[in-house]
């Protein structure tokens, strides 16, 4: 029993002592256990924000690239927007300027060059916008076929182009506008509306006519002008002289508001004669500027002139007011039958009040309705045709009548004539001097005499200046004629250059 109890004893104080050593472990054992699982449960939740946070950062990525992209194709579309022309994808005036300027440091010698469609305005009045536009991409494509660096070729505005080439000898510059020129033609003729194109060519010369793209633009554009005003489709060169004509028409120009106040420009009269009679039944008021400062300004000079100056119109009421004040010695001269005929420029025909004043004026002098023309040209029918009929027909309803002045210069004609009623049709001189050697031409005449008889319209050939211009005029069957070799202008107090006496003795020749 004693041994029973001691060994009890024993085993209990080796189970304590096992207690003893064993709890601590258990403890640590715990806490390890324990520490292990919350960091277990904080690796887990640290995990999970991180795989949150990195699909977060890739889809802020993905984001980002998008819009990146999207910024990328907005500049890009802004660029296009600003440097390139949206019709016929040429680069525009501005990448154009800055282009030159940049190749200016580098090239040798080099061109800008000046494109301008003839008639453009006239183009889309015939044939609507839509034809020229089409026109304009067709020319968009073939001058982006032409383009090869260091050249380049660009679209200015509607009808105008202008195009940097470098380091060409002048010949070989030349021979390729004239290739150009050929090809772009050739590709037009395929289009629906089949027709020729002519274009203003000028160009200036690096490093001749500037040294800078400003210069050289300037001087460009200065040839143009001068291209435009001799209506030539010649390759014309920029010259230093043009400046001076440049000049000379600012001088005019400032100079016409004082020719108006001090009365410095007057009215000569031009006779129309029938051959089949040898009578005078018209003239024409032709205005005459003779400055105090400037001397004698030739018409072809000043009428351009007033009508690109805001005189335009108090000029060409003065002209109307003044030939009708002449009228009744007109009749005194020429006899009550007279027809007197005056020149209408686009603008002042298109001011509100031109038909009102011009009825006005009219009925105050009491004048015949039907012995006013109102010579207007084809720039006015560039105009919407709904004004343009309106007032043709309130014209027309008080009995004055209309001239299709400079008829055979414009772009096509024939179109008008179907369109709008005209009493006159007046051949241009240019086209009269051609009859004479381009058989061409003379077929054309003959036909555009058909069509006067068809619609019962007088025709004039104007320019008639000799002997062999009338023989073809009258052979052709036109018996109208206006030019010097009948009759010079003169002025309201000035003796007569013609009577029926000296028209019969030039018809006997």
């Amino acid at each position: 029993m004693a041994s029973f109890v001691s060994g009890y004893s024993t085993l209990t104080e080796s189970l304590v002592l096992y207690n003893a050593q064993i709890f601590p472990w258990l403890v640590h054992l715990a806490s390890l256990l324990i520490f292990t699982i919350v960091c277990y449960i904080v690796v887990f939740s640290i995990r999970k924000q991180l795989i949150g946070n990195i699909e977060a950062l890739e889809d802020t990525v993905e984001t980002l690239n998008v819009r990146n992209e999207l910024l990328e194709k907005k500049e890009a579309e802004i660029r296009q927007f600003a440097y390139f022309d949206t019709l016929t994808t040429l680069p525009n005036r501005y990448f154009f300027g800055d282009y030159v300027q940049k190749r200016l440091s580098v090239a040798e010698s080099g061109y800008i060059a000046l494109l301008d469609i003839r008639d453009f305005k006239m183009i889309n009045s015939i044939y609507g916008t839509e034809v020229g536009d089409e026109i304009l991409r067709e020319l968009g494509i073939l001058m982006n076929s032409f383009q090869k660096s260091p050249n380049l070729i660009a679209r200015l505005s509607a009808n105008e182009f202008a195009g940097w080439a470098e380091d060409w000898d002048h010949a070989h510059f030349l021979n390729r506008i004239a290739d150009f020129n050929a090809l772009i033609n050739e590709k037009l003729m395929a289009l629906t509306h089949k027709f020729h194109l002519d274009f203003y060519f000028v160009y200036a010369r690096y490093p001749e006519d500037g040294h800078d793209f400003d210069t050289l633009f300037k001087h460009a554009t200065v040839a143009m002008k001068f291209a435009k005003d001799r209506s030539t489709t010649e390759y014309i060169e920029f010259l230093p002289s043009m400046l001076n004509e440049v000049e000379d028409e600012e001088r005019y120009k400032n100079a016409i508001e004082a020719a108006l106040k001090e009365e410095e420009f007057s009215l000569y009269y031009q006779s129309k004669v029938s051959i089949a009679d040898a009578s005078v039944f018209g003239v024409e008021a032709l205005a005459r500027w003779h400055s105090k400062s400037l001397g004698e300004i030739s018409p072809a000079k000043f009428i351009p002139l007033v009508c690109q100056s805001k005189w335009v119109v108090p000029f060409s009421e003065w002209v109307i007011k003044q030939a009708l004040d002449d009228y009744p010695a007109l009749t005194v001269r020429y006899g009550h039958s007279v027809e007197l005929s005056i020149n209408i420029s686009p603008t002042f025909f298109f001011k509100p009040h031109f038909e009102s004043f011009v009825i006005h004026e009219i009925e105050m002098r009491n004048i015949p309705f039907e012995k006013i023309i109102l010579e207007i040209t084809e720039d006015i029918f560039l105009h919407e045709v709904e004004g343009v009929e309106r007032k043709i027909t309130a014209l027309r309803a008080k009995g004055i009548k209309l001239s299709l002045d400079d008829f055979g210069t414009g772009y096509s004609s024939l179109s008008y004539l179907s369109r709008y009623v005209f009493d006159e049709l007046k051949i241009d001189k240019s086209f009269v001097d051609n009859v004479v050697r381009d058989k061409r031409a003379l077929a054309l005449f003959e036909s555009i005499m058909q069509i006067a008889r068809t619609f019962n319209y007088h025709v004039i050939a104007e320019g008639v200046e000799t002997r062999e211009q009338l023989e073809v005029v009258r052979n052709v069957g036109c018996t109208n004629i206006q030019g010097f070799l009948f009759s010079r202008p003169a002025g309201i107090g000035e003796h007569p250059t013609v009577d029926t006496g000296k028209i019969a003795s030039i018809l006997a020749e």
